[in-house]
């Protein structure tokens, strides 16, 4: 059967009869519902974090700004976590400066254990504020590797390498960051790999906590569902499968978005240059979680043979067996053999019988309903990828929290690629031979990185090849003089002026006429932000549609300039309008003329309205902006599930 590795915590079980019963819960104040659909996650322990406060309370001089706050007892909290990700990291350990500095000095003392496996521990450090560490005041997460017993020195080193080295090369929402691999300075030794901490705990903590029968509801479970697979796309993308899916695996931040971790038994299935995955074989991962072709041995020649299998169908598996997990409260089986184990035979025979499984059928739902019963499909062969179940009709109708959606990406690196659009260079997200989006930017212009990570979000999303050009000829104004609105401090009249509509006009519509005419697209949207609004109606003009082949066929714009009640006018295509409160350029005026001029021309539009926020909002995406992070989500969600629908469903 070949290698054999189980993971941590295989007998670990949620202590309740195996069943699902309608819930009987104490009030939940972990999840709160809104009113609008949306929802948000409150994931705080406060006993955990007073623990941690008392433990490093002499290195919390950091904290000292925070006082007089303690009405808000989350705030601390918030600071040490949110911290990690957006402001600079620590050098790399390359960096001559501070090459030999140990682990403590690096990322400070760790002391409270908040994690075990079969061979490592997970502490928590606290790197203080101080002039040699100006971005401290910020928790990490400590994994501290153990030499099995009669595991040579070579093979340890081996192994912890091999998991940095895969841990360390991901970036995304959805996946722990990872940031360093250094050699402990206690009397010990060993090694300690440095990860970013999330105070919410883990999946297996989150259902434990809602007591009675019955698991999470299904608007919280379906979002660290969405989160899950939204990282197991990325990961089976980039060649990796992770091999121990397990609620103890899946970290929360307090405000609910998920991080897979412990790549301790991941393998890479296919090099960047490669196109063929390879298969593999032999049992791996927790029991309960364990898909049931890693059971199946073959016999040649009177000998044992290993089975092959593609390893991203088990990955999918174990994700659908942890939503049932989410949902139930409890394991729906220990071993998925039938016979080792009563439950999974049951589930072996009612499929066969009816194709049916009674904990399926008591989920809301059809389409979850059928998912689930792809996703848990015997024949490895026969189950949906990651990124198929991201596209059926129930994750379409599956609400993220906005840390969900905003967790990494508006300071992750862009994973898209440059190339060429007509004459235009170009940023280029995706894959999809079909539908296309033409991504026009403001001011910030085709190289700013929330751009090219919203054009990634699309992709990933949508499920649509995006395509940001240049449009502004290779001219890139101040970032930061933007951002800060301090227009005076650099010539706008006259970039205006070499990048007026009409000399950009042409160009635009040729980007747009390539995606059909060229490159055979089927589909083409277009999303404009600010100087992008304009462009985006003139595309979506009636003189287009007139045309052998019409250039768009659905647009979104947000906070549009330079635009005038003529483009509103002449627009002929469905029209989604993001609308910030306080805009100066699109004006009250003009805000009344889309909505009744849309009603009047009877093209579908839908118009949202962003109280509180302003102009720049949805690619600014600035923290320190009330509600401007909020709005950034929300607008890429109402974009995303408007090309969903005019663009992507109306192919099917």
């Amino acid at each position: 059967m070949g290698k054999v590795k189980i993971a941590a915590h295989v007998d670990r079980i949620y202590d309740v009869e195996i069943g699902l019963k309608p819930p009987a819960r104490p009030q939940d104040t972990k999840f709160i519902l809104h009113a609008d659909g949306s929802h948000s996650h409150r994931l705080y322990d406060g006993r955990r974090h007073d623990g941690l406060l008392d433990l490093l309370q002499d290195k919390l001089k950091a904290m000292q700004d925070l006082k007089g706050k303690e009405d808000d007892d989350t705030l601390p909290l918030l600071r040490l976590e949110s911290s990690l990700l957006p402001g600079p990291l620590p050098p790399s350990p390359t960096a001559p400066k501070i090459e030999q500095l140990s682990l403590s000095k690096r990322y400070g003392k760790y002391k409270e254990q908040i994690g075990r496996g079969s061979s490592s521990v997970v502490r928590v450090s606290f790197l203080p504020h101080s002039s040699e560490h100006p971005t401290g005041g910020q928790l990490f997460a400590v994994k501290k590797f153990a030499q099995r017993e009669k595991e040579s020195t070579k093979k340890y080193m081996k192994r912890l390498g091999a998991e940095f080295c895969i841990s360390s090369s991901l970036h995304h929402t959805n996946v722990i960051h990872t940031l360093d691999l250094l050699q402990d300075d206690d009397d010990m030794g060993g090694f300690c790999q440095i990860m970013e901490y999330c105070s919410g705990g883990d999946v297996y903590t989150r259902v434990r906590s809602i007591g009675g029968d019955g698991g999470l509801c299904a608007a919280e479970a379906g979002c660290y569902f969405k989160q899950l697979l939204r990282g197991l796309e990325y990961l089976h993308k980039t060649g990796v499968v992770h091999r121990d899916i397990k609620p103890d695996n899946l970290l929360l931040t307090r405000r609910g978005c998920l991080k897979i971790a412990d790549f301790g038994n991941a393998e890479c299935i296919r090099l960047p240059w490669e196109n063929k995955v390879k298969m593999t074989s032999g049992l791996c991962g927790s029991f309960p979680y364990i898909s049931p072709e890693q059971y199946v041995v073959l016999e040649y020649k009177k000998r044992m043979a290993a089975y092959y299998f593609d390893a991203r169908a088990a990955d999918v598996w174990s994700a659908g067996v942890v939503y049932m997990d989410m949902r139930t409260g409890k394991h729906v089986w220990r071993y998925a053999v039938a016979e080792k184990d009563a439950q999974y035979e049951t589930f072996e025979r009612e499929m066969q019988k009816s194709g049916t499984w009674d904990p399926v059928e008591r989920l809301q739902g059809s389409a979850c309903r059928k998912t689930i019963y792809a996703i848990l499909n015997t024949e490895w062969k026969k189950r949906p990828s990651a990124s198929e179940i991201l596209k059926s009709e129930w994750m379409g109708s599956v609400h993220v929290c906005s840390a969900g959606e905003t967790g990494f990406s508006w300071q992750g690196t862009p994973t898209g690629r440059i190339g060429r659009l007509a004459t235009n260079n170009t940023y280029i997200a995706g894959d999809n031979p079909d539908v296309a989006i033409l991504l026009i930017a403001d001011l910030f212009g085709w190289t700013f990185p929330n751009i090219r990570l919203l054009a990634d979000h699309y992709a990933r999303e949508v499920g649509a090849t995006v395509y940001a050009p240049d449009f502004f000829g290779g001219e890139v104004l101040p970032v930061d003089l933007v951002a800060a609105e301090r227009f005076d401090q650099f010539d706008l009249p006259g970039f205006l002026t070499r990048n007026s509509r009409e000399t950009r006009e042409p160009e635009i519509v040729a980007c747009a006429r390539s995606l059909k005419q060229d490159l055979g697209y089927k589909k083409v949207g277009a999303v404009g932000f600010c100087y992008g609004g304009w462009a985006s109606f003139r595309l979506g003009a009636r003189e287009h549609q007139q045309q052998e082949q019409q250039l768009v066929d659905c647009i979104s714009v947000g906070h549009p300039s330079l635009l005038t009640k003529t483009d509103i006018d002449e627009v002929a295509v469905p029209v989604l309008v993001l609308a910030p409160e306080i805009d100066p350029v699109y004006t009250a005026e003009l805000k009344l003329h889309t909505f009744e001029t849309l009603q009047r021309l009877n093209v579908p539009f839908d118009y949202q309205h962003f109280p509180g926020v302003v102009h720049s909002c949805f690619v600014r995406g600035d923290e320190k902006k009330p509600g401007e992070r909020a709005a950034m989500a929300r607008g890429k969600n109402a974009t995303v599930a408007w090309f969903r629908q005019y663009l992507v469903d109306a192919l099917t």
